[in-house]
C-alpha cells in the first residue's frame, strides 16, 4: 500500500484546544506531515447568574442555537447538574456546523437547522426561513463568542438570551511552549481554527518580541473569520478553504505545498 506523503518534511504548527487535537493531528499524520501541538485555547465553566432561569425554563424557548461543540458539552454538564434534560422540550434545536451538530447526536438530539456555511453571518441570513412564530431562543456559548446572532434575532423581535456557559483563556504553560517552539524549531505551516487562537498567539508573540520568528511561515485559517482577525495583527494568511473545517484546511495545505513544489521544479 503506498503511502501518502505530500506534507513529507513538513512540521504544522496546530494552535487549538488540547481536547480537540486528535483528528487534525491524525489529518496531519496521515499526509505524512508532523504535527507540533501548542494548546492555545483551555476551556472553562462559567457561572452565569441567570443559569438557574435558562435551565429551569427551558420549555419557554422555540429554539436553542448551539454556536459550537464547547457550548454542546458544557449545557449537558449543566443540565444534568440541575437533574434537567431535553426530553420534554417542544422547541428545536440549531447548530451551526456540522461538527456540533455531530456532538450533539451523541447525547441523542436531533437537530433542526445547519446552515450551509458555517459563520454567524450565514446562519443569521440562512435562519430568516425559520423565524415563523419563534419568540424566544437561547444561545449556549462562550465569552468570546461574538453576539452576530442574538443582533439579528432581536432585531427581528425575538427575544434571545445568550448564556455565557464557558470562558476561552490562554493555558499559561503553554506560552513558555510556544515561545520555545518558535525560537528551538523549524515550524512550516502556522494554523488557526478560532479568532482565539489568534489572538492568544499573537499575545506570546509580542510578549516575547517573536515577530522575526514568524516571518515568512505560511499561515492557515479554517475561516474567513479567522482570517479578518489575524489579517488585524498584520498576519499574511496564505491558506484559507472554501469549506471551513480541519479536513478543508489540511486538504488546502497539501495543495498549497504540491503547488509550491511544481513551481520549484
Amino acid at each position: 500500500m503506498t503511502t501518502l506523503s505530500p506534507l513529507a518534511n513538513n512540521t504544522i504548527l496546530i494552535t487549538r484546544g488540547a481536547n480537540e487535537v486528535e483528528a487534525m493531528s491524525s489529518l496531519i499524520s496521515h499526509y505524512g506531515g508532523t504535527a507540533m501541538h501548542v494548546p492555545l485555547l483551555s476551556f472553562q465553566y462559567n457561572k452565569d447568574t441567570n443559569e438557574s432561569t435558562y435551565l429551569t425554563r427551558l420549555d419557554q424557548y422555540d429554539w436553542i442555537i448551539f454556536t459550537s461543540k464547547n457550548g454542546v458539552d458544557f449545557f449537558f454538564q449543566r443540565l444534568e447538574s440541575y437533574g434537567e434534560s431535553l426530553r420534554d422540550f417542544k422547541g428545536k434545536i440549531a447548530a451551526v456546523g456540522e461538527k456540533t451538530k455531530e456532538v450533539l447526536h451523541t447525547y441523542g438530539i436531533d437537530v433542526s437547522f445547519v446552515p450551509e456555511k458555517f459563520t454567524a453571518e450565514d446562519f443569521s441570513e440562512e435562519f430568516q426561513s425559520q423565524l415563523d412564530s419563534v419568540k424566544s431562543v437561547l444561545i449556549p456559548k462562550g465569552n468570546l463568542a461574538r453576539d452576530v446572532i442574538a443582533s439579528q434575532l432581536t432585531s427581528q423581535k425575538v427575544k434571545c438570551d445568550e448564556w455565557i456557559i464557558y470562558n476561552t483563556v490562554l493555558p499559561s504553560e503553554s506560552k513558555h511552549r510556544l515561545r520555545d517552539t518558535l525560537l528551538q524549531s523549524t515550524v512550516n505551516f502556522i494554523t488557526f481554527t478560532s479568532s482565539s487562537t489568534v489572538r492568544h498567539f499573537m499575545q506570546v508573540v509580542k510578549e516575547y518580541n517573536l515577530e522575526r520568528r514568524i516571518e515568512g511561515i505560511p499561515i492557515a485559517c479554517i475561516g474567513p473569520i479567522a482570517k479578518r482577525t489575524a489579517s488585524e495583527f498584520g498576519l499574511h494568511v496564505n491558506i484559507c478553504p472554501k469549506v471551513y473545517t480541519v479536513e478543508g484546511m489540511i486538504e488546502d495545505i497539501v495543495q498549497y505545498v504540491k503547488e509550491h513544489k511544481e513551481e520549484e521544479k
